[in-house]
Formats: structure tokens, C-alpha cells, sequence
């Protein structure tokens, strides 16, 4: 697929107000999206290019995407610096500097949405000696063969601001509209699969290759969290106690609420918002190693998937 579709779609959303309207945007693309794409487009409608739970940081700062403009256009750091201070959006600089650059590619090649998806992949895993200059050439490579239009929406990915207003709630409506039935069941069984495996673009990839049937069938995955169900807030205790007629209360103690799962000696740490936190809690995960018998062990049990969802829902489904 090549990448400039997607740009129209982003130029499109960046111009629309309605959600409605945003989903059905979305939904036709999803639909004409080749099935080797989907998974990654759906991940860059959301501006990213790992699902959040990896915790994978691109590491550009705004030094370096300015030095990455100004070798891909021509233009002296300064003026890319003075065009910023301008707009306060380096996309849009881009956008203009691209378009205005003194000396055009001999060889341009078109991108593709598979090529910018595993390039900016490429900028999380450039570490240690020189990889700085590595992600600066990185950077203007892919901003040298650029459309005005691209280059701007490849700047505010990397930067994580892309700017066209769609919510995950969004991407679900869009994802449930373009391959699966109408109807409360749709929404049900997409919100079950993204609360087990919350990976928007694989979710996506099932719901039209195997429909509510294979959503129905996701499973945790070892390493990979599950949404965290939230407290919902009341207005008193007066409410509580009338919709529940006998509670228990008792004193809140600062902490993190943590995710954990183990396979072997290996330990993921998850927090609420699904960020991996393993390597800032070495001291629990030495304890999950030495006290936590099973081989591998899911915090997923009975309790909370009939929390998360009625029994009735449950049976239904055979869950």
C-alpha cells in the first residue's frame, strides 16, 4: 500500500470534526487496506508503531528532527528553528521545507506504507556508539524522498503528535463497522478480544480475516498485558451502599497497581496503563522468581474475566 493513501486519510481526519464521521473514514480504509498492511496501519492511525505495552521509545528529540529537516531540505538549522518558533508544529515545517527544498532527488522512490512502518520501527533499536548519526540518517533518508504531505505526518509520528484527533474508541467503532456485523454483539465481543489482547491492529486483522468467531477465541498471551479493570467513581457512600446493600471499606495505601506474568525465569511487569515497567522493579521481580512456584503463571483468573463481563455473556460465549 502505498504510503500517501494513508496521508489522504490523515489530511481527511485532520479536517473532520464529527467522530461519527471520523469512523466512517477510518472503516473504508480499513476495508481497502491489502491484509499485509492492516495490522500497521491501524497502529499509525493511532500515531505509533508499537502497540503501547511494548514501551518502545524512537528516542527523537526536537534537536534532532530539526537537524534531520535541515539535511533532508537544504535549509540551515536556524531557519528550520525559526519556522518552528512560528507554527509550534515541526510536521508543518517540514511540510514547507520539503516543498521548498533547493535541490530535488534525482531518484525518488515512492514510500510505502511498509517501508516507513519498519524504518521509524528501526529508530527504538539504533542504541550505544553512533546512533544518533545512525537515526539522523535515518531520519533524513526518509524525509529525502518524502511528499511535502508525507513528510509532515512522518515528522509528527516520530515526535508522537500526529494531530488528527482519533481516540482508540474510534479505531473500534472503525475496525467493528469494516468487518463485522451490526449490532450490540459486534461492539461486545471486539471489547472482550481488546480487553484480553489490546493490540488494535492485530485485533483488527482478526476481526476481518475470522470475524466475531475468531475474536471470540483470543486468549492471553504470555508477556503481553490485559486492560486493567478501573474503579468507576460514585457521588457518596450513600450511593454505594443502595446499589450494593452491605460493602466493606478499607484505608487506600499509596502504590502502584501492578500486572505480573511470568514464563520461567522470565518476569514482565505491567502497570495499570499497560506500560512496562520490568526493568524499574528489579527488587519484584527477584521476588517473583524465588516465590512464584508455577512455571507460568497469568494474572487472569475466573474472578476477573466474570468481573469484566456478565455470566450470562460468559455462557453464552463458552468463555
Amino acid at each position: 500500500m502505498k504510503y500517501s493513501e494513508l496521508v489522504e486519510v490523515y489530511e481527511k481526519l485532520e479536517k473532520t470534526s464529527s467522530k461519527l464521521a471520523k469512523t466512517d473514514i477510518l472503516a473504508e480504509l480499513f476495508r481497502k487496506t491489502p491484509d499485509e498492511d492492516l495490522d500497521k496501519v491501524v497502529l499509525l492511525v493511532q500515531g505509533i508503531v508499537f502497540p503501547k505495552y511494548m514501551g518502545y521509545d524512537l528516542g527523537v528529540a526536537l534537536q534532532m528532527m530539526i537537524k534531520g529537516i535541515a539535511r533532508a531540505s537544504g535549509f540551515s538549522q536556524e531557519k528550520v528553528e525559526e519556522m518552528f518558533k512560528k507554527t509550534g508544529d515541526l510536521g508543518l515545517v517540514a511540510e514547507e521545507c520539503v516543498k521548498s527544498k533547493k535541490q530535488a532527488s534525482l531518484f525518488r522512490k515512492e514510500l510505502t506504507v511498509e517501508g516507513v512502518f519498519k524504518n521509524l520501527q528501526k529508530l527504538a533499536f539504533l542504541t550505544g556508539e553512533g546512533s544518533q548519526d545512525k537515526k539522523l540518517n535515518l531520519i533524513a533518508e526518509l524525509l529525502t524522498f518524502s511528499k511535502p504531505s508525507e513528510a509532515k505526518y512522518i515528522v509528527r509520528t516520530i515526535l508522537g503528535d500526529l494531530r488528527v484527533g482519533v481516540a482508540e474508541g474510534i479505531i473500534r467503532d472503525a475496525i467493528a463497522k469494516a468487518f463485522l456485523p451490526e449490532g450490540e454483539e459486534s461492539i461486545e465481543v471486539l471489547d472482550y478480544a481488546l480487553n484480553i489482547y489490546p493490540n488494535y491492529g492485530e485485533v483488527a486483522l482478526i476481526a476481518k480475516e475470522k470475524g466475531l468467531k475468531g475474536l471470540k477465541q483470543v486468549k492471553l498471551k504470555l508477556g503481553e498485558p490485559i486492560q486493567v479493570m478501573l474503579g468507576e467513581k460514585a457521588e457518596s457512600i450513600k450511593e454505594v451502599v443502595d446499589e450494593f446493600g452491605k460493602v466493606a471499606a478499607e484505608y487506600k495505601y499509596d502504590g502502584m497497581r501492578a500486572q505480573i506474568h511470568k514464563d520461567g525465569d522470565k518476569i514482565w511487569v505491567y502497570t495499570r496503563r499497560l506500560e512496562n515497567v520490568t526493568k524499574q522493579f528489579p527488587d519484584v521481580v527477584d521476588i517473583c522468581k524465588k516465590h512464584l512456584k508455577p512455571k507460568q503463571f497469568k494474572c487472569f483468573h475466573k474472578e476477573y474475566k466474570e468481573s469484566m463481563t456478565s455470566k450470562k455473556w460468559l455462557k453464552k460465549y463458552q468463555l
